[in-house]
């Protein structure tokens, strides 16, 4: 019997994995290398679009990301899974046939679209 098991630790990246100024420490980067080192799987899970974890994780590899609360899961830089939409500029513009003054911003291949200055509804953020 295989008594070596393959783990995986899934850790958030604002508020746990980055500090105030959004970088990561020399001793989480040292225990996440020790952990991988040994086989293991080191995942990231956020909110974030991917754009904006590659300017946070340039110094740290991990194996898989979890990208917009899900929606699009990736292991390195391939999609592997997640939930989008068919075709999302029709569906922007039904909406906004309805609601012709909403303020709209879709996410597609990475890249924000929106009708309005993203920067002032999300400031310093540096997503878009």
């Amino acid at each position: 019997m295989n008594t070596q098991h393959k783990k995986m630790v899934v850790t958030d990246l604002d508020g746990t994995l980055l500090r105030n100024d959004k970088t990561i420490s020399d001793y989480s980067l040292h225990i996440i290398n020790q952990f991988r080192k040994r086989g293991n799987l080191f995942v990231i899970a956020t909110a974030r679009p991917v754009r904006a974890v590659k300017n946070f994780m340039v110094r740290c590899d991990f194996d898989a990301g979890i990208y917009h609360n899900g929606a699009l899961i990736c292991d390195k830089d391939s999609k592997i899974g997640g939930f989008g939409m068919k075709d999302p500029y029709d569906v922007s513009r039904k909406i906004l046939s309805v609601f012709p003054d909403v303020c709209l911003a879709v996410e597609s291949d990475d890249v924000l679209y929106a009708n309005f200055d993203a920067e002032r509804l999300w400031p310093g953020n540096g997503l878009f």
